[in-house]
């Protein structure tokens, strides 16, 4: 038996500058969702996940998901950037216990695309001729010069 020896490669989430490049030409996302991470108070919401499944025990450190209200470029970039900032840090040192994350960004187009943004890739869905906002974005990584992940599916 032959024995293959398979190397891993990490994902790295997109920069700043890569996330505001995908966005550029992007239109106002249809939805975003966060996740908070730390030492947020969980104590009401597992006591009402307590009540509907009994025995169900959530960490207190979570990484609960959520929808945000006002789903701008600019508020979703604001986000993206501070969550880097505090990634970088160790929370030990700045004391700041909590963080909110960028979780997932999505559209969905007129001509019925579909796009969904995470920190890792861009997934594209279309199925007639290719929306210009999303050509025009692909243009603009290539000229850039970024390695963001692209998984774009035709006629699906």
């Amino acid at each position: 038996m032959v024995e293959r020896e398979e190397e891993l490669t990490e994902i790295q989430e997109m920069t700043v500058e890569e996330m505001e490049m995908v966005l550029k030409h992007l239109p106002e996302p249809t939805y975003a969702e966060v996740a908070l991470f730390g030492d947020f108070d969980y104590s009401s919401i597992y006591h009402q996940a307590q009540e509907v499944v009994q025995g169900a025990k959530l960490q207190n450190n979570g990484g609960l998901i959520f929808r945000l209200e006002d789903a701008s470029k600019e508020n979703l970039l604001n986000i993206y950037r501070k969550s880097n900032e505090l990634n970088a840090i160790d929370s030990k040192e700045t004391g700041i216990p909590r963080r909110i994350d960028l979780h997932k960004i999505g559209w969905y187009l007129d001509n019925g695309a579909e796009i969904q943004l995470d920190p890792w890739e861009v997934k594209i869905k279309y199925k007639y001729a290719e929306p210009y906002c999303i050509s025009l974005m692909r243009q603009g990584l290539s000229v850039f010069g970024t390695n963001v992940r692209l998984e774009i599916k035709i006629n699906e």
